[in-house]
């Protein structure tokens, strides 16, 4: 589901000010020093910088759909991950510049704390994916992904770390939600048909079929969803607004591509970053 395939004014500026960015980091190498013929590594770590620069103007447009997008978010009822494109921009040039933002919403997956709870929602996740939540909250929430130990943790056929796309249903960060604080959270607006129905009949509340229908037509309906407390603490609260989204950042500046994974939680202040991981693929 494309929430923003065609950015609006503000986003289509923000994003002018990054190829322009682009045009005076990339290139800072002088005319002159092309004569000298670049070298490779040169040109390439040129690209490197500028695929980090433009990561980092991209903060704003980040906060932007978190204040103005993100609360209405609707997913398909058929939606495999909870995620969603963000944007998706290219600029034809020398080098070229490629851009790509995803969101996913941890509200939308299985708390890493329901397998040390013994939760239910966690026969949800593969036995390799049980396993590294179980590590997790074993060393503390909230964990950064992207740490040496879960990094050289083997995932085998269960697939990488990070989703490489909002299909990408094999993916540890896909799944399990690692910033949500203990007991969980979950928006019945973005999980995956298989979390709603298990979390649903453990709350034994019956209008399931009502968020179904609504998310089939990609509108919200009003459900109070927020003043219903469950009675245990094996399973998650029901919110109509996530409290954590992590976003997938690729940038292509030539032919260097860079990844990185963004994890924003709300609180008093508003939204604040809370980790931030280079992805190593």
């Amino acid at each position: 589901m494309k929430l923003l395939s065609q950015t609006d004014r503000r986003g289509a500026a923000l994003l002018l000010v990054l190829f322009g960015l682009l045009t005076t980091t990339a290139l800072l190498v002088p005319a002159a020093s092309w004569a000298l013929s670049i070298t490779g590594s040169t040109r390439a770590l040129a690209e490197q910088e500028s695929a980090i620069a433009v990561a980092r103007a991209l903060e704003p447009v980040l906060l932007d759909w978190l204040d103005t997008r993100a609360p209405s978010v609707v997913l398909p009822p058929d939606a495999p991950v909870p995620g969603a494109l963000v944007l998706e921009e290219r600029f034809d040039g020398s080098p070229e510049l490629w851009m790509r933002v995803l969101a996913f919403d941890q509200a939308g997956m299985v708390a890493a704390g329901a397998v040390q709870s013994g939760s239910p929602l966690a026969l949800l996740l593969s036995t390799e994916h049980r396993a590294h939540a179980l590590w997790l909250t074993d060393l503390g929430q909230p964990i950064a992904l992207g740490t040496t130990g879960l990094i050289d943790l083997a995932l085998g056929a269960q697939g990488g770390l990070f989703p490489a796309d909002v299909h990408d249903a094999q993916a540890f960060g896909a799944r399990v939600a690692t910033h949500l604080d203990r007991g969980g959270a979950l928006c019945p607006w973005t999980a995956p048909l298989a979390i709603l129905e298990q979390a649903f009949t453990l709350l034994g509340r019956g209008d399931l079929s009502a968020v179904l229908g609504a998310r089939a037509t990609g509108k919200r309906i009003d459900l109070a969803f927020d003043a219903f407390e469950p009675e245990s603490a094996l399973v998650p609260r029901l919110v109509s607004q996530s409290p954590v989204w992590s976003f997938r950042i690729d940038v292509r500046v030539g032919r260097t591509h860079q990844a990185w994974w963004a994890t924003y939680k709300h609180g008093a202040g508003g939204w604040q970053v809370v980790q931030r991981v280079f992805i190593d693929e």
